[in-house]
């Protein structure tokens, strides 16, 4: 009898063991089924920092910042037209230029959505915007400033280069604080003299050309090439005038789409004393 009691206590041992295992197997998967992460419905957010509404444009380029939940997208919309930005979380989108429509002084809108994973898309941010002239000449967003010194380093001259930044910039007079310095090579040569900044190339970069403004036949104006590492090696147009050495070429530099294609004419205005007159020498984009 009490080997027959054992055997039973031992069976029913057995038989709670494997509901047990049963039950624990079953719990699992439940738990696995009630724990599942669901889509989240929060929407994204997305803000331009380069740029409020009401801003003049002296950038080619819109940057801003996208939250949520892995954005896949940012959606940018002016003039009817629909364009991506680069990139998600850190974005860039770049303005349409001349050429492609958006004149100088024109104001335009541009609306801004960022979509994530889920399907979820943030809030409409729009800028009302004018657009003004280019003086970034690195692409980050934010307008650059060029100073000359035509009188620096007895009469060779320079140009200051400080780049803008989201706190705005620090210039000083004596060209200590300037983040890049360009120096003529001869005295009297007066580089820096007239200098003009604009995107002559409209790649977004916006460009500078600066004269050396010295009595000579033989006068240079210095083309520098903005890019997204900054300004690059000068492309130096030579042109041939004021062989008696009597005039000043270079006196004044202007620029303009006179020839309506999008792109911009450099006018160089000289004045010849000599012989009383006033010439304008055209540079093709």
């Amino acid at each position: 009898m009490g080997l027959l009691m054992k055997l039973l206590v031992l069976n029913t041992s057995i038989v709670i063991c494997e509901i047990s295992v049963i039950l624990s197997i079953f719990l699992s998967f439940g738990c696995a089924e009630t724990t599942k992460t669901r889509p989240s419905n929060t929407k994204p957010i997305v803000s331009a920092i380069n740029l409020k509404n009401g801003d003049i444009v002296q950038t080619g380029f819109l940057i801003g910042t996208a939250s949520g939940d892995d954005i896949t997208k940012i959606e940018i919309s002016s003039n009817g037209k629909v364009s991506l930005a680069e990139g998600t979380n850190q974005w860039i989108y770049k303005f349409p230029t001349t050429k492609e429509g958006w004149k100088d002084d024109e104001k335009r809108s541009f609306t801004i959505v960022a979509f994530d994973k889920n399907g979820n898309s943030s809030e409409k941010v729009v800028l009302n915007v004018r657009k003004g002239v280019n003086r970034d000449l690195n692409g980050d967003g934010f307008p650059d400033l060029v100073m000359g010194d035509h009188l620096f380093d007895n009469t060779k001259g320079a140009a200051f280069i400080y780049n803008g930044t989201i706190d705005g910039m620090q210039a000083s007079i004596d060209g200590k604080k300037a983040n890049k310095i360009l120096k003529g090579k001869k005295s009297g040569e007066y580089f820096g003299k007239t200098i003009v900044v604009q995107d002559f190339d409209q790649d977004g970069y916006a460009d500078i050309v600066i004269s050396d403004f010295s009595i000579n036949k033989h006068i240079k104006a210095y083309f520098y090439k903005g890019s997204s590492d900054g300004i690059d090696a000068p492309v130096i147009k030579t042109v041939l005038r004021d062989q008696d050495q009597s005039g000043y070429f270079g006196i004044t530099f202007f620029v303009g789409d006179f020839s309506l294609k999008g792109f911009f004419n450099l006018f160089i205005k000289s004045r010849d004393d000599k012989k009383k007159n006033i010439t304008v020498d055209v540079l093709e984009e």
